[in-house]
């Protein structure tokens, strides 16, 4: 089973590929939801269409997630760590085509990522 990473500050978070795939689903699914509520997130949506293009593109294994290219400074960490900590609000009624409870753990791991290096 190949492994790609969620990078950040030095820091790497092995991630199984498919775990990863579910993990893109579910903030693809959600970012319009955010976007609705604040215009000034467009980078978001563009960070989850680069990595979603990463990740059907590149070879298994080499799918990383780069945060440190989105995540650049101490707003939009903020605004990253709180999209995804209202993704773990959802009720499992808001959910769509992909795998919650393995996305949840990737949304949980890349949480305590972003909250353990700011």
């Amino acid at each position: 089973m190949s492994q790609s990473a969620i990078r950040y500050k030095g820091h790497s978070t092995y991630i199984k590929d498919e775990d990863l795939r579910e993990f893109l689903k579910l903030l693809s699914f959600h970012v319009e939801d955010v976007m609705r509520d604040q215009n000034d997130l467009n980078w978001i949506a563009d960070a989850i269409r680069e990595w979603m293009d990463d990740h059907e593109g590149l070879p298994p294994g080499l799918r990383d997630i780069e945060l440190d290219d989105f995540a650049t400074g101490p707003v939009r960490v903020d605004a990253l760590t709180r999209f995804l900590d209202g993704l773990l609000k959802l009720s499992i009624g808001d959910g769509g085509p992909y795998d919650r409870a393995r996305a949840v753990l990737i949304v949980e791991r890349v949480l305590g990522e972003l909250k353990s290096n700011t």
